[in-house]
């Protein structure tokens, strides 16, 4: 996330953690479902 985006987020007052995946994939990482972060996730959507 960018300054910008922890900025807005700590205004709204959402918990939330920045995650760093090193793949070497780039942006292509999320074109298709890899478990690197399709799990942290699923594990976020399906907390309380």
């Amino acid at each position: 996330m960018t300054r910008e985006c922890d900025l807005a987020m700590g205004e709204a007052g959402v918990d939330y953690r920045n995650l760093t995946f090193t793949t070497g994939k780039g942006h292509n990482l999320f074109y298709t479902p890899e478990p690197v972060w399709i799990d942290p996730v699923a594990k976020f959507a399906l907390s309380d």
